[in-house]
């Protein structure tokens, strides 16, 4: 095998994605000389559409012919996998790199087929939402500037030196190193820091577009449910659109309901798609609360773990970052840290 970790990580995940990820200690000793489950695996393999396996493997651009891989070979790969020098490979390599791994492969796995048994169960071409899904929409950083100036100015100094502060932090983000992943704006209230640092992860999000190739998502977490309403409007009126796939509301009171704009006209979809996608945070700019982030790192809950693969390359703005109890503090930092090692930029406000 290339790469026999990845394997045994995508091993586990695909066992354990019709409940909770499991302990992996106690993974290992189920999993360990099995042979009831090993049989089980073969009669499965056997019973596998070769044909639409094949095109599913070309499509992701795997050199791999599975034509003419045997049941035998399969059976000899699986007794590899689980084999105790590969089990120490991956004892070894425990820590918070792998940990968020295992969690970003059973959320991509998760979602997708949550998605897909939703729209087989209401017979709806799941087709329409991959069009429109992977043609995501294209921010510009200029709507901001767009907004501010529409904006009464009723207090010229504040104006002034509100002004001041946006430029000195726009012209930090355009000389910065993208190599730097965590960052702070440090501003007191009333000095339109939400403004600023929206403005800023959307210049980031284009300068990682251009420079880097990747299209990170904008993930911006408050303390409060009140702030997220007020903030939530705010972007609303800035980015000028009600689009679920542009700016997404999330906390445990908001509605479920996603929607976007078909021929000209705004179409909801189905409560369950709707439920789905608000709950997996499938938007450019989700608005939401320390505790749905937090809760969706720190878990093995399936249904939590769903939104994993969207905070993973995302731009992470943590509003009022202190309301954080001091008690997590140290292992927020350190799980940031391992984040930012995989594309993921925090910034602290």
């Amino acid at each position: 095998m290339k790469n026999e970790i990845l394997a045994f990580l995508s091993y586990m995940v695909v066992s354990k994605h019709h409940g909770e990820l499991d302990n992996f200690a106690n993974f290992i000793s189920v999993l360990s000389g099995d042979e009831k489950n090993k049989t089980l695996l073969k009669q499965q393999f056997e019973s596998i559409d070769r044909g639409k396996l094949q095109e599913v493997i070309t499509g992701l651009g795997i050199d791999f012919d599975i034509s003419n891989y045997t049941v035998d070979e399969f059976g000899n790969d699986i007794d590899y996998l689980t084999s105790r020098k590969v089990r120490n490979k991956v004892k070894e390599l425990m820590g918070f790199e792998t940990f968020l791994l295992i969690n970003f492969l059973f959320s991509l796995l998760i979602f997708s087929d949550k998605l897909e048994a939703i729209y087989n169960s209401e017979n709806i071409n799941i087709e329409d939402f991959i069009d429109k899904n992977t043609r995501r929409p294209k921010l510009s950083s200029d709507c901001v500037d767009k907004f501010k100036e529409g904006l009464e100015v009723k207090n010229i100094r504040m104006a002034e030196w509100r002004n001041k502060a946006y430029q000195d932090v726009l012209n930090s983000v355009e000389n910065l190193p993208l190599e730097e992943k965590i960052l702070s704006i440090n501003l007191p209230t009333g000095s339109g820091k939400t403004l600023t640092a929206l403005k800023a992860a959307l210049r980031l999000k284009e300068r990682l577009i251009e420079e880097k190739g990747y299209n990170p998502r904008i993930i911006y977490v408050l303390p409060f449910t009140s702030i997220i309403e007020q903030n939530f409007d705010v972007f609303q009126k800035v980015l000028g659109t009600t689009e679920s796939n542009v700016l997404l509301k999330h906390h445990y009171l908001s509605q479920r309901v996603y929607q976007w704009e078909k021929e000209g006209e705004m179409e909801s979809l189905s409560d369950s798609v709707s439920e789905h996608l608000v709950e997996s945070w499938d938007s450019e700019i989700v608005v939401s609360t320390f505790v749905q982030l937090l809760h969706s790192i720190f878990t093995n809950r399936n249904r939590k773990l769903k939104k994993f693969h969207n905070i993973v390359n995302s731009i992470i703005i943590l509003d009022e970052v202190q309301s954080i109890p001091h008690r997590y503090w140290n292992l927020v930092r350190e799980t940031f840290t391992a984040m930012q090692g995989i594309l993921t930029v925090i910034l602290f406000l």
